[in-house]
């Protein structure tokens, strides 16, 4: 797939993002989010990509597979929220997706650092890049359209 490797941004809109935003970093009371925590990756970052990477975690099936709907729902109350544009999201699904395909950090955690918490999240992990590669156009749809 390096025919498919996303050129460089030629400046998406950037903004403050927590970096590392999924359920984990979630505190609740009852059924609603009180707080997010973790803030050590808060940078400076394209916001439509730390929009994909958090959908991508909080809508991935344990089979590895994302919730289309769901992540339609998502992608349309984030694009209204945040005023940015389908091209902006189809981007940063690609950048993403690539990113996913590149990116071995459980199996670093696991034989660098001799971390085994993550271990349980390597199927799906793995089971979502090779779906998403499939189901490209059909992810990509889900936050654009």
């Amino acid at each position: 797939h390096a025919h498919r490797r996303p050129p460089t941004p030629e400046g998406p809109a950037t903004g403050w993002v927590h970096g590392d935003f999924h359920p984990l970093n979630l505190l609740y009371r009852g059924a609603d989010p009180v707080a997010i925590v973790d803030w050590d990756r808060l940078d400076v970052q394209p916001r439509a990509e730390e929009a994909v990477r958090a959908a991508a975690i909080f809508f991935v099936r344990p089979a590895g597979q994302l919730d289309l709907a769901k992540v339609r729902a998502y992608a349309r109350a984030y694009r209204r929220a945040a005023g940015a544009g389908a091209g902006e999201l189809a981007a940063a699904v690609h950048r993403v997706w690539w990113e996913r395909l590149n990116d071995f950090w459980i199996l670093r955690w696991r034989y660098r650092l001799d971390d085994r918490r993550a271990d349980p999240q390597f199927p799906a992990v793995s089971a979502l890049a090779v779906w998403w590669t499939r189901e490209y156009e059909a992810v990509c749809a889900a936050f654009t359209e």
